[in-house]
């Protein structure tokens, strides 16, 4: 099968635990968006990315026969985490809108602590994960390892720093082609965020999607149904290729985690101190790439 087109519009890269989501959901209700049904599906982090013919073949998979008069999005939050993903993007997409949305990054790696426990990959707990996270040689390790499924449990603290994370993405800052958003503004002004979305895609503005102020994939710590994800995930390895595996996990731990309110006062006094004292360096450099200032006035010396 040949794709419509040659290219993809915008990727939403990020963050983890962001807000990614929401957001892949809210823009799949445009009509003139087209966003596949498997949210993430990552290619920029692959080796083959910039092989040629290497995007025809993805885009066929991805998007199969998608009109071509619609903008074709994706959202695939590892590729802010991946320390090579800007660069095969900008090779392979030299003109592609990026869409970034940043969340307290303290609160970010909360959350992504609570998928990792819902998932059973992680025992220990919070200030355990932060001790031994906080401090080189792990943190330098982890700050250079590719995005995996196996990275997952390593990277609470290295995948909150924005700062760091974006600056290989400062060709697209400097360009116009990466748009800035924060999760405070997705949840508290929800239209006003759509708004600066559709003025970058170049799509008019006033978008109201019929889910707008329904939150996707809220952090917690525990399924409802543990038996019954470890099933669909054990059973999808047996029976479908990996793109489909991801699709039946990602729907399904979509529809079983129990939302857990309030994530950050589970976290212990001496613990949130030394992450927003860690993180403190790094908002400044996020400010200093972006221009911009962060709403996390609790980060200010």
């Amino acid at each position: 099968m040949q794709p419509r087109k040659d290219q993809i519009d915008f990727i939403i890269i990020g963050a983890q635990k962001a807000g990614t989501t929401t957001l892949f959901r809210l823009l799949n209700e445009h009509p003139q968006i087209h966003m596949p049904l498997e949210k993430e599906a990552p290619f920029f982090t692959q080796n083959h990315a910039c092989e040629s013919n290497a995007l025809r073949n993805y885009l066929a998979e991805t998007f199969g026969n998608a009109p071509e008069n619609k903008l074709w999005g994706k959202a695939t939050p590892s590729y802010l985490c991946d320390p090579s993903a800007a660069r095969k993007i900008r090779k392979v997409l030299p003109h592609i809108k990026l869409i970034v949305i940043l969340r307290d990054p303290i609160d970010r790696t909360f959350s992504h602590y609570l998928m990792s426990t819902r998932r059973r990959i992680e025992s220990r707990n919070f200030s355990e994960v932060v001790q031994c996270l906080i401090e080189d040689p792990a943190l330098s390790q982890t700050r250079i390892l590719p995005y995996s499924w196996e990275a997952e449990n390593s990277c609470y603290l290295a995948w909150s720093e924005y700062g760091r994370l974006l600056k290989p993405y400062s060709d697209f800052i400097s360009h116009g082609q990466l748009l800035i958003l924060f999760m405070d503004e997705l949840a508290h002004n929800p239209l006003s965020l759509l708004d600066k979305i559709m003025t970058f895609l170049g799509l008019e503005t006033g978008f109201m999607p019929k889910n707008i102020g329904r939150r996707y994939h809220v952090g917690g710590s525990q399924l409802r149904f543990p038996s019954v994800y470890k099933w669909f995930t054990h059973e999808s390895k047996k029976l479908l290729p990996p793109k489909w595996q991801r699709l039946v996990r990602f729907w399904a731990e979509l529809w079983l985690t129990i939302p857990l309110a309030q994530e950050h006062r589970s976290i212990d006094e001496n613990t949130y101190k030394r992450l927003r004292d860690h993180f403190q360096k790094d908002i400044a450099l996020l400010e200093q790439i972006t221009g911009l200032n962060v709403p996390w006035t609790h980060y200010k010396s």
